[in-house]
C-alpha cells in the first residue's frame, strides 16, 4: 500500500496530550506548520488528538500529499492552526 503519511514530529508518550519534543526537522511538514518543543497537538483535519497514539492515529487515516490542518497550542497557552502537506514517511 505505499508508505504511511507523516506529519514529522516527535511526540513525547508518557507526557499528558501529544506533547512535541525536539525541534522539527527543517523542510518537514511539522517545520513548516511552525510546531516547536514544548507545543502541543490538539487536532488534525477536525479529529481531536489527546495522546501520542490519537496523533499517530489521525495522521494515519491520511496519504502523503494529503493536505490536512493541524491546530496545536504553543508552551504559552496561545492556539494556532496551520494547513501542511503531509510527507512520505518511513517504512514502518
Amino acid at each position: 500500500p505505499g508508505r504511511p503519511a507523516f506529519l514529522a514530529v516527535r511526540i513525547d508518550p508518557a507526557a499528558r496530550g501529544a506533547a512535541v519534543v525536539g525541534e522539527a526537522l527543517p523542510g518537514t511538514p511539522a517545520a513548516r506548520a511552525g510546531l516547536r518543543a514544548g507545543d502541543r497537538v490538539t487536532a488534525v483535519s477536525g479529529s481531536t488528538v489527546r495522546s501520542a497514539g490519537e496523533l499517530r492515529d489521525a495522521v494515519g487515516r491520511h496519504r502523503p500529499g494529503d493536505r490536512v490542518a493541524v491546530a496545536w497550542v504553543d508552551g504559552a497557552g496561545a492556539p494556532h492552526t496551520a494547513t501542511v502537506v503531509l510527507a512520505e514517511g518511513p517504512v514502518a
